[in-house]
């Protein structure tokens, strides 16, 4: 089966999360730091940021929810 190329922006992809632009940024930098928490997988296209809809997907579907809350 072919992967989708459909990418999202980081307002795309924090409206769908329900996150901050601010929250998603820092969970990138904290990716970027080589830091594996936080928030979904994303590409560098230049100077664009871009998140592959295919890896947004398992990110959704493989996050569990906090037992505490």
């Amino acid at each position: 089966m072919a992967q989708s190329l459909r990418m999202y922006t980081e307002e795309q992809v924090a409206e769908m999360l329900q996150v901050s632009l601010s929250q998603l940024r820092k969970w990138r930098m904290k990716q970027h730091e080589g830091l594996r928490q936080g928030g979904p997988p994303f590409r560098k296209i230049g100077r664009l940021v871009r998140y592959p809809e295919a890896a947004l997907r398992v990110y959704i579907n493989s996050e569990q929810t906090d037992p505490a809350l």
